[in-house]
């Protein structure tokens, strides 16, 4: 995901403005073990829809091959991630597809650069439970 958003912003040129609303299903922090369990097989689902809004986004904006090429290798290595998260704690029972409004190109870079900061975050934030002392069984 970290190269995904380094190719973006390589792509999209240097983003200085924050997408100004939360994107409550990608975020991780400040949650008790046993929610960030809950929330992490909805918030892959989540991410992997949001990566399909942002190659449509893109595609409409840039040429890029090494962008798409990057989207669709996360995309394969989300999938993965999913199958190992579903195995381990189940399957997401509330499923949120991403709410994106903005039409015009600025806000969809806003969207999109959000949406791939806050999951490097919230992946940061998987392997910490996967590594957390509690997660060995």
């Amino acid at each position: 995901m970290e190269e995904l958003l380094s190719t973006f912003l390589n792509t999209s040129g240097n983003i200085t403005s924050q997408w100004p609303h939360p994107i409550p299903e990608l975020n991780l922090t400040n949650l008790s073990g046993e929610e960030k369990m809950q929330k992490a097989q909805c918030g892959l689902n989540f991410m992997q829809k949001a990566l399909k809004l942002i190659h449509q986004h893109q595609s409409r904006i840039h040429q890029s091959m090494n962008l798409f090429t990057e989207i669709k290798d996360t995309n394969h290595t989300l999938e993965i991630t999913k199958h190992c998260v579903q195995k381990a704690i189940g399957n997401c029972t509330n499923m949120t597809v991403p709410r994106f409004l903005p039409k015009d190109i600025y806000g969809k870079n806003l969207w999109d650069h959000k949406v791939l900061n806050i999951s490097v975050g919230f992946l940061d934030e998987l392997v910490k439970m996967v590594h957390h002392p509690s997660s060995k069984k």
